[in-house]
């Protein structure tokens, strides 16, 4: 070939490469990781294999890329107990050790349906029924709430009656048909103590419990009341804790109050205790109609302090407190008040 037509023709081959290689520096290419690319041929799909040529000139080639999908890898799936049981009637579920012991106890007929979900408590975790709060322990064996208590104390001693069980340790007896019910469903472990001697109440005979209440009426049939359904409503901030998506904080939180019973309108003084924490808490304290007040208060190494006046009606005050929307911890009654004092 003569020296000028080589020459040309290296010329010709520079700016053709140069005209296929140029991009627009206008419209960068995505930084995005396509896969499964087709190549057709007219409208007939090819193979496309590593290390394909396509000619620059060959219009015919046409490479579709589809668009990828992203991953999403930084939402974890929720885990569900293999255990898992649900009730459409409350929305609420029951696993693990919980329901062990309601299977074990006698289950709905002697607890009824869950109306929470296992929550923190006093630190422990609880969960309310409709007959029973159950509570976790340390050991991680699983006993009843003091419910019964909680309503009402002991009244006063009596004395033994023929044909009764007598407890000397409150001064009760204990008497068909409740005896042979207490002694079928658990006795001392499930029920307690007897607080008091049975009663007449509006047309049912009843008698109290540490941890229940036990009703006979017109069918002579013994049931048990509903402490638990009850104790959430005079817990003040039951309401709280009753809804379906109300979940356990991360963060665990313990609260003490005072222990001597409170006049109104005094202060009552709240010490908070959350392991390392430092940031805000919700607290939120109820009286047994329902009327609740509510603080925000900063944790700090762990410690908080809160003082609240006591308001509302008299008996037992309930305390919630939320981190993030999620309970950290249930305390039945942070403080007493009583008009009666000193």
């Amino acid at each position: 070939m003569p020296y000028r037509a080589l020459l040309l023709t290296i010329v010709l081959l520079v700016a053709c490469n140069a005209s296929v290689t140029a991009r627009p520096t206008s419209s960068p290419v995505p930084a995005i990781m396509h896969t499964n690319p087709t190549i057709t041929h007219g409208t007939t799909p090819l193979p496309l294999s590593a290390g394909t040529a396509i000619a620059p000139t060959d219009t015919a080639y046409t490479v579709i890329v589809p668009t990828a999908t992203p991953t999403v890898t930084d939402r974890p799936t929720p885990t569900v107990p293999p255990d898992l049981l649900s009730f459409a009637e409350t929305g609420h579920t029951l696993s693990g050790r919980f329901r062990e012991f309601w299977e074990q106890n006698g289950g709905l007929a002697i607890f009824g349906l869950p109306l929470t979900e296992p929550l923190p408590f006093e630190g422990r975790t609880m969960q309310y029924f409709e007959r029973a709060r159950f509570e976790l322990n340390p050991d991680d064996t699983v006993g009843l709430g003091l419910l019964g208590s909680e309503e009402a104390g002991p009244v006063g001693k009596v004395e033994a009656q023929a044909g009764c069980r007598y407890f000397a340790e409150t001064g009760h007896n204990l008497c068909s048909p409740f005896l042979e019910y207490w002694q079928a469903h658990g006795d001392l472990a499930v029920f307690g103590l007897p607080l008091a001697e049975a009663e007449q109440r509006t047309g049912m005979r009843v008698q109290r419990f540490e941890r229940a209440r036990m009703e006979q009426g017109d069918s002579q049939t013994v049931l048990l009341g509903r402490l638990g359904d009850e104790a959430l409503n005079h817990l003040g901030v039951g309401a709280l804790l009753r809804p379906v998506n109300v979940q356990a904080a991360a963060q665990a939180v313990t609260v003490s109050g005072p222990t001597a019973t409170l006049a109104p309108l005094s202060v009552a003084l709240l010490q908070a205790h959350a392991e390392g924490y430092n940031g805000l808490a919700e607290m939120t304290i109820g009286d047994r109609r329902g009327s609740t007040w509510s603080q925000t208060v900063m944790f700090h190494d762990g410690q908080a302090s809160l003082t609240q006046m006591v308001l509302g009606a008299l008996g037992p005050h309930g305390l919630v407190i939320t981190i993030d929307g999620k309970i950290a911890d249930v305390h039945p009654g942070v403080f007493n008040s009583d008009a009666q004092t000193g």
